[in-house]
């Protein structure tokens, strides 16, 4: 009876029985959503399914399931993310410090925050 928000690319299969859709990603975070897209390579919409059914998602490395709630948020790389479901809002945010600026960060210079209550699927190895 959930909705599941997963990146197009790693759709493989999904119950008949499911209701399809799009999501346009700057009705989550505005700009900074229209940005998300550019900066994972999957552009200004994602896939949406609702109901009850089973989806096969593709993941390099494996899928892990990190839940998210109010009190706890979760931060991914965004070519890590795979799909998410619940209540979760999600923005883009920028980590970028002095330490980038000279060429000696360490991290990713952006990261997909996720908060809310429900399930964030991260793939366990980027491409």
């Amino acid at each position: 009876g959930d909705t599941l928000y997963v990146e197009a690319d790693r759709l493989l299969a999904f119950d008949g029985a499911l209701r399809q859709g799009t999501m346009f990603m700057g009705s989550q975070g505005g700009v900074m959503g229209l940005v998300r897209g550019q900066v994972t390579g999957q552009g200004l919409f994602t896939t949406t399914l609702s109901g009850h059914g089973a989806v096969a998602v593709m993941a390099h490395g494996g899928v892990i399931e990190l839940p998210i709630t109010p009190d706890r948020p979760v931060h991914v790389d965004p070519q890590a993310y795979v799909a998410h479901h619940g209540e979760v809002t999600n923005k883009l945010s920028t980590a970028i410090g002095w330490r980038d600026m000279v060429g000696r960060g360490s991290g990713e210079a952006f990261q997909l925050e996720l908060r809310g209550s429900g399930a964030v699927y991260v793939q366990a190895s980027e491409e």
